[in-house]
């Protein structure tokens, strides 16, 4: 496709904050989807309506500090990507009927809608909700296998608005942490244990992040490396449970 072309359409689409106030509808809640690592993708679902005539569908993102067109898909013609934000990051599939954005950063969090376009007028097909996590540890090695923790929760959730952070321990819900850092020492009995991030962003949106921070020990006190302090991060889906067959 031109991304030059159709004229209306680009037109259109610089008009985004007005396209979607029409679009609205008050009683619509946002669909969640799943919180997603740093560098990972995401698939945004949307279903083509059966008998509707349209030019062309496009996704809108209001991630960062103003709202902004990301994509356009016309059928038959290549998906054109108009953010620079997201330039080599999107693409569609055409047997889901979904945009897909990789190598998702910390400010791809946030609102994200779906256009349909009649030329006439836009209807809103979906909307969605997106955090993208990011847990980074710090662990010094202690005696007999044990470490000492320093994690950090991070979570992209959208530029408009303050996140909040906890943390619990998964299994017996306690809370260890009221703020974004948690401190932990762990033994190889405490390998299985789980920890949940929950990030709280000021518009209402809450999502929880898993990880099993034990994992950073065994990994820190192997050969390649000598005792002391590293840092890196960790992206540990809600679900993983192999560690507990370790």
């Amino acid at each position: 496709m031109d991304p030059r072309g159709p004229p209306i359409t680009f037109f259109l689409l610089l008009l985004f904050p007005f396209q979607v106030a029409r679009a609205d509808d008050p009683k619509e809640t946002p669909t969640d989807l799943t919180p997603q690592s740093l560098g990972s993708s995401v698939s945004l679902p949307f279903g083509i309506p059966k008998g509707i005539d349209f030019s062309d569908i496009s996704l809108h993102s209001a991630s960062r500090s103003q709202k902004e067109a990301v994509a356009l898909w016309t059928p038959g013609q290549p998906l054109t990507v108009v953010s620079p934000s997201y330039a080599g990051r999107v693409s569609f599939l055409d047997e889901t009927d979904s945009f897909q954005i990789h190598n998702l950063t910390m400010e791809d969090g946030g609102i994200y809608d779906i256009l349909l376009n009649n030329v006439s007028s836009f209807s809103r097909l979906k909307q969605y909700t997106l955090f993208v996590f990011s847990v980074r540890t710090t662990e010094n090695l202690l005696s007999n296998g044990s470490c000492s923790l320093e994690l950090e929760c991070q979570a992209g959730a959208g530029s408009r608005g303050k996140v909040t952070y906890s943390w619990k321990h998964k299994e017996t819900g306690v809370t260890l942490s009221q703020n974004s850092w948690l401190h932990l020492v762990m033994s190889p009995k405490n390998k299985g244990d789980f920890y949940t991030c929950t990030a709280q962003h000021s518009a209402g949106a809450q999502r929880a992040w898993d990880v099993a921070p034990y994992r950073e020990c065994i990994a820190a006190s192997g050969p390649a490396g000598p005792f002391g302090t590293i840092s890196k991060a960790v992206f540990a889906p809600a679900v993983v449970a192999l560690l507990m067959l370790l």
